[in-house]
């Protein structure tokens, strides 16, 4: 096995690849602890062309500690692996799903120790014959929170209930839902589905099974409507939200549509509040300048209330989409407030010369605010370089967070290169980044230049911090977010200053910058002598009306700015003649303002005013 690696010194953050014996490999699922990151992931040997379900363990550097192949070699078959919520149970056995190919799509779960010891190996091949069932490769198994019991989730379809006269209706499908003891007997398997019928399709299961609570599970679900064509605006598309308890038995279910269709990927979040799911929405309209009507397609985060209402919806890929990598396939939940997800998106990109051009699918990885959908902070990933011969494209499967309270992202990235040069072209793919999602420690940088009216302007150009402490070096300071890239800050004396800038990261990491700029203030023209500008009151308190008398002003257009010690515009006023008194409510802050008396061009009048 051949890991390519990025380990970052002094944190435990890394962006890898790995593939397996010169093989395909996809990592579907993985599960951190304070000591490495288990996971399960399927591989397709290049010289079999057999795909087979992995387990295995990395260390907190990225590197492999272990992991185990499963081979079957009494059939020719492919195995799928499935999303797994990888949970250890009470004795520290891990569970996954999988699909084989053979006589139809079996459904499948492995167990394993820690240790990498195989423990079970179960394959429900009585399904397609009791049931008559086909089971899609798509999946998901959910680890019992109190006891070793598991739950599997697959999309099916009956081939019994095919209704062959209804033109354009399949037979019944829908999600298989079912609940094991750790040997792997069945406790209970229910189906969720609407039965086939002329006018409606059934309830299609592309949606995806999570734990919301000890007791309960949710899942959801996507209804049809028949189409009449592929160029018809009667095909519509709704959501099924269905809320069940650990018997099986339906307690709410809820349906929603904001849309024609309504794709309902695999990301699905509920919370107290709110239920977040990924989303690929379409309409049947017309694209201008065009008017001949045809479906489009947008990768959205939709957002609702406890009442099943639209809350907010974010469009996330305004475009044409045909891939799920451009639809976030996991949402976690990162605090009260916030949740993170992960998708593949268009990026262009060109040589200096602009001789070649290229498209990019690097990853976009979010963190929002749950109550308005606004972006708390977001990163770019690309593990290729940009110059690279080929394009290239990475999906995310899985998101967790760490014992670190960083981040954890496993799935694949397709190199073009790779295959070219005859390799394997799909790598597993893992990203660990600590708690604001960098890569690395902060690295703080910056410029400065001097701009009018005494102010300097200094430019933030650091890296990987989430907040930045500015100490001007004349008593004053200020604190930023990591989206302020501009800082206007006005000196009220010449003389050399020695600026400090600190950028902080997690856990304390920290990176600071100083450096000396030499100012000259430049003194207005007729500072502080009352003949153009006269402030009165001064001192005075907030709530009450200022006067500014303006004096035998030259002919042009005038302004008076106001700001504050930070050199930040708070108002501007325009003059429309001298020798007037202006009378203006004021509602500032206690503090130190500058009144600038100024033409386009040049400054005339200079006065403070003090607010308490």
């Amino acid at each position: 096995m051949l890991i390519l690696a990025n380990i970052v010194e002094g944190q435990e953050t890394f962006h890898n690849i790995y593939f397996f014996d010169d093989s395909v490999a996809v990592i579907s699922d993985i599960f951190p602890t304070d000591s490495g990151y288990y996971f399960s992931a399927s591989e397709i040997s290049n010289t079999n062309l057999r795909q087979e379900a992995i387990f295995g363990r990395l260390n907190l550097d990225g590197s492999m500690n272990f992991f185990v192949r499963n081979e079957d070699l009494s059939s020719n078959q492919f195995v799928y692996g499935c999303r797994t919520q990888m949970r250890p149970d009470s004795q520290g056995r891990f569970t996954f799903s999988a699909l084989n190919q053979g006589g139809g799509y079996q459904p499948r779960v492995l167990k394993y120790s820690g240790g990498g010891t195989k423990l079970m190996d179960s394959v429900y091949r009585e399904l397609l014959s009791i049931d008559s069932l086909l089971f899609f490769a798509s999946g998901r198994i959910v680890t019992s929170s109190t006891d070793s019991s598991h739950y599997l989730f697959f999309t099916y379809y009956d081939e019994l209930n095919d209704d062959e006269n209804a033109s354009g209706n399949p037979g019944e499908q829908g999600v298989f839902l079912a609940k094991i003891d750790e040997q792997g007997n069945f406790l209970w398997r229910k189906r969720f589905a609407h039965t086939s019928t002329v006018n409606y399709k059934p309830i299609h299961a592309v949606g995806v099974l999570t734990r919301p609570t000890d007791s309960t599970l949710f899942f959801s679900l996507r209804e049809d409507k028949p189409y009449g064509g592929s160029s018809t605006a009667m095909s519509w598309a709704k959501v099924h939200f269905v809320l069940i308890d650990t018997a099986g038995t339906e307690l709410e279910r809820h349906v929603f549509q904001d849309t024609q269709l309504n794709l309902c990927r695999f990301g699905l979040l509920k919370t107290d509040s709110s239920v977040v799911y990924s989303n690929i929405i379409s309409e049947y309209s017309p694209i201008p300048p065009s008017i001949q009507p045809s479906w489009h397609y947008r990768s959205v985060l939709t957002c609702l209330d406890e009442n099943y209402q639209l809350k907010w919806k974010d469009t996330l890929i305004p475009k044409f989409i045909v891939s799920g990598y451009n639809s976030p396939q996991k949402l976690i939940q990162t605090s009260d407030s916030t949740f993170a997800g992960a998708f593949t998106y268009e990026e262009k990109w060109s040589n200096e010369d602009s001789t070649i051009f290229k498209l990019l699918f690097p990853i976009e990885f979010f963190n929002k605010d749950l109550e308005t959908g606004e972006d708390v902070w977001v990163r770019n990933y690309r593990y290729f370089p940009e110059d690279s011969a080929r394009r290239y494209t990475h999906e995310i499967i899985d998101i967790e967070r760490t014992y670190d309270d960083g981040y954890i992202m496993c799935g694949s990235v397709i190199s073009s290169d790779s295959l070219q040069a005859n390799r394997p072209g799909q790598y597993g793919y893992v990203i660990k980044t600590n708690c604001l999602g960098f890569l690395g420690d902060p690295e703080v940088a910056s410029s400065y230049s001097f701009g009018e009216e005494n102010a300097v302007l200094f430019q933030n150009e650091s890296i990987q911090a989430g907040s930045f402490l500015w100490d001007f070096g004349d008593g004053t300071s200020l604190t930023t977010g990591e989206d302020t890239n501009v800082i206007s800050h006005q000196y009220e004396a010449t003389g050399i200053y020695t600026i400090q800038l600190i950028g902080y990261g997690c856990d304390g990491k920290s990176d600071t910058l100083s450096f000396t700029i030499d100012f000259e203030y430049t003194e207005p023209g007729y500072a502080g002598d009352g003949t153009l500008l006269t402030l009165y009151p001064n001192p005075i308190s907030t709530g009450n009306s200022l006067s500014f008398y303006i004096g035998n002003i030259p002919a042009g257009t005038h302004y008076v700015n106001v700001s504050n010690t930070l050199g930040q515009r708070v108002d501007r006023f325009r003059i429309e003649e001298g020798n007037t008194n202006y009378l203006y409510p004021l509602d500032y802050a206690a503090g130190m303002y500058h009144f600038t008396l100024q033409n386009e061009s040049e400054i005339l009048e200079y006065e403070k005013l003090i607010v308490e």
